[in-house]
């Protein structure tokens, strides 16, 4: 896309604000902590089976993106050869 002023950017560029210009690198998302010590021991029980599910599903999604990349690095170095 070209905006109002000549500058060009994908959508997702466009979505995240930012044009294939900028010169800066992604800055690394941060999570931010709940203050733990007003939690009960039910809270972070609760708390901690909840991380537990995360972890699981970030597992998964490596684990997808991973088999992912073996199949394009399979794909490419196979191409090569030929």
């Amino acid at each position: 896309m070209v905006d109002n002023a000549g500058n060009i950017s994908t959508e997702s560029e466009k979505a995240n604000g930012k044009n294939m210009f900028d010169d800066e690198p992604p800055k690394k998302k941060t999570l931010e902590w709940p203050d733990l010590s007003d939690y009960s021991v039910v809270d972070l029980d609760d708390y901690l089976k909840d991380l537990r599910l995360e972890i699981e599903r970030v597992e998964a999604d490596r684990a997808k993106k991973s088999d992912y990349a073996a199949v394009a690095d399979q794909f490419f170095k196979g191409g090569a050869d030929d």
